[in-house]
Formats: structure tokens, C-alpha cells, sequence
């Protein structure tokens, strides 16, 4: 999964770069639908074929590891793939002396780009039931590169005595809008009544002290 995770960083980081240099240019193997946008950000996707919030969800990669930087001999951590290279599960072993911090990395990229659809992806990392951080972001035509990761220290909400264990896992809420572009939206954009939602939840994280 490490591989994985670095290969992906480093392809958003190229595409990034390449973005601001020149012009964007898609693989030639690759059949990119043209898209018209209007004045009020509707797309036209006549051309598209049809793209529902169940293919958001399925495509997306949520993970949720140790960091590199809590790595050290009184953690014991491993995780386990599925065959599709994402994370299954993960666990963390902590032997005394505890540490001060205990850094997990929340993983978040899509499989596939939606181009002429939009989606609001809103990120929580809970310990337990208590929700400890949250960040969101809008993407859909570059969501394969739209790369989202964040390092959030979870030592403060656990009981860090010989015995204790905790589940942590992240969930996000996908809020999906057919036939927008994505610029048109902010974080505050109002959702309407008819607005598809899906749930994603990452693999289970368990944090368990000796």
C-alpha cells in the first residue's frame, strides 16, 4: 500500500506541474467526451454516458494508515489489501514508553475522472463515535489526480493505558451534481432537496496500547 499510496502523490505532483506549464492534454488512448459549459456552470453531457453517485462511491480510495512519521520500535503497525490495492484493514500495537504523538494519514483519491460532473466530498476521521477531524473538497473532471491527504494526531483522544484499544476510521459524505461544473461550486454551495448523497467508509483503523 505504501508503494501505492507514493505512486499516486507523485503522479498528482506531475500533473500539477504540468498543469501550470502547459496546456492539459489528454492520452490519446483515452476517449474524452467533449463537453459544453454555459454561463450557469450546467454542462452538457448528451455525449456522456451515464454517471451516477453509486460510480462515485465505488471508485473512490479511502484509506486511513499510520504515518511514516509515527513509525518507531514500540509501534508494531500492519495492514492488509485487498486485491484491488486498497486497504482492508489496519492495526497498531503501542508498547510503553507511549508516545507523545501518534500520526494517522487519511487517503483520499478517485479510481476514475467524472469529466461534465461534479462532486462535494466532505471527509470525517472519528476515534470511537467522537468525530475528531474533518476537511472537505470539490472535484470530478481531475479526480484521479485530485489527490487528498491529511495528517491528524490522534493521541489526544485516546486512553493511552495498558489495555486500551480503539477503533478509528474515516467516512465521507458525497454530495453529487450531475451536469456541473466544478468550478461553479464552493464549499458553501447550497445542496438542493434533490441532491444525490452516498456514504463512503474507510478501512478500520485499531489503535491497541500494551
Amino acid at each position: 500500500m505504501r508503494k501505492v499510496l507514493t505512486s499516486l502523490l507523485l503522479v498528482s505532483l506531475m500533473a500539477a506541474c504540468t498543469n501550470d506549464t502547459q496546456p492539459s492534454t489528454p492520452p490519446e488512448d483515452v476517449d474524452t467526451p467533449s463537453v459544453t459549459v454555459t454561463d450557469t456552470g450546467i454542462v452538457d453531457t448528451s455525449s456522456m454516458s451515464d454517471i451516477g453517485i453509486g460510480d462515485i462511491e465505488s471508485h473512490m480510495n479511502l484509506s486511513v494508515v499510520l504515518h511514516d512519521t509515527s513509525y518507531s520500535p514500540s509501534i508494531v503497525h500492519s495492514e492488509e489489501e485487498t486485491k484491488r490495492n486498497r486497504v482492508a484493514k489496519a492495526s497498531a500495537e503501542v508498547s510503553a514508553p507511549y508516545p507523545e504523538k501518534l500520526h494517522v494519514l487519511i487517503f483520499n483519491v478517485s479510481a476514475e475522472n467524472f469529466p461534465g460532473h461534479a462532486y462535494r466530498a466532505t471527509v470525517s476521521l472519528y476515534v470511537g463515535k467522537e468525530i475528531v477531524h474533518t476537511f472537505a473538497y470539490i472535484t470530478g473532471k481531475n479526480a484521479k489526480t485530485n489527490i487528498k491527504a491529511e495528517i491528524v494526531d490522534i493521541m489526544p483522544y485516546l486512553n493511552a493505558t495498558p489495555g486500551s484499544t480503539a477503533e478509528v476510521h474515516a467516512r465521507a459524505k458525497i454530495e453529487f451534481f450531475p451536469g456541473t461544473d466544478e468550478t461553479t461550486l464552493t464549499l458553501d454551495t447550497p445542496a438542493p432537496d434533490t441532491i444525490m448523497t452516498a456514504t463512503k467508509l474507510s478501512n478500520p483503523f485499531r489503535v491497541t496500547f500494551k
